[in-house]
């Protein structure tokens, strides 16, 4: 065979030989070839998930967060809750939340993303009454006077747990889940009007210290013994509250109230 026939019959099968190469490749399907700007696209993360979609994988998450309530989910609430009370009986009172968690706790659910093939995730938000879990907070001066008892509607204490859930569309299940940190915590506040009558209850000095002390959000501790009168705190408590105001710049405002 001379040549030019050899050449002939190489030039001939060359494309048929790229052709051949090629299939088997992408039947392999290797990792690398997904870095190639001609790879197929399996479905970025992230990407956009159709509402039909959307809606099934938050079903999903509710039942997780009605199944897990009195559950796994509810300890990390109740936990949290006992964590910030300072209180001095930690066990009682998370057996007390408990039974109680549920009927106070709220859901919301953000949007779906997708995390891989068939893989989604999204946050169930626990929002906790805890106020709604306990009587409201009363307080009475040393001489004798009655401090006004906040409506139980104007006290408010919520809890705030977001769960990140990891759900697997093809079992139609939750298979992972945990509590971010970052957005967990307890807050307690007193609505405006009940702020607003302490000052027919104290002097002017004390209800200044009073409603600027509790725009900085004390704990609930910190309040009851922000209400009373100097000599009817306990020194743990006065000293406590002392360090509050000095963290939060009320040392002058309140230091005939509070105390250097």
């Amino acid at each position: 065979m001379n040549y030019k026939r050899r050449r002939a019959i190489a030039l001939a099968i060359f494309p048929l030989t790229i052709s051949v190469v090629a299939v088997c490749v992408w039947i392999a399907d290797p990792d690398w070839i997904h870095k190639l700007p001609f790879a197929r696209s399996e479905g970025a993360a992230g990407e956009s998930v159709s509402p039909e979609l959307s809606s099934e994988i938050e079903k999903i998450a509710r039942a997780w967060a009605a199944n897990n309530i009195n559950g796994a989910a509810g300890d990390e609430i109740v936990n949290l809750i006992v964590k910030e009370s300072n209180t001095g009986q930690p066990d009682m009172f998370r057996e007390y939340l408990r039974e109680r968690v549920e009927s106070a706790t709220d859901w919301s659910y953000g949007p779906v993303a997708k995390a891989s093939e068939n893989v989604y995730e999204l946050t169930a938000a626990a929002s906790t009454r805890v106020h709604d879990t306990m009587p409201p907070p009363t307080f009475t001066l040393a001489s004798g006077v009655n401090a006004p008892t906040p409506d139980p509607a104007d006290f408010r204490r919520i809890a705030t747990a977001p769960f990140r859930l990891t759900v697997d569309a093809d079992t139609m299940s939750v298979t992972d889940w945990r509590l971010r940190a970052d957005g967990a915590g307890v807050v307690s506040s007193f609505g405006s009007d009940s702020i607003a009558m302490f000052e027919d209850v104290y002097e002017e000095s004390a209800a200044n210290c009073i409603n600027a002390a509790m725009m900085e959000d004390p704990t609930e501790q910190d309040a009851r013994a922000l209400f009373l009168s100097p000599d009817a705190r306990e020194e743990a408590d006065a000293a406590r509250l002392r360090a509050f105001a000095d963290s939060a710049g009320l040392g002058e405002i309140c230091e005939d109230w509070i105390g250097e």
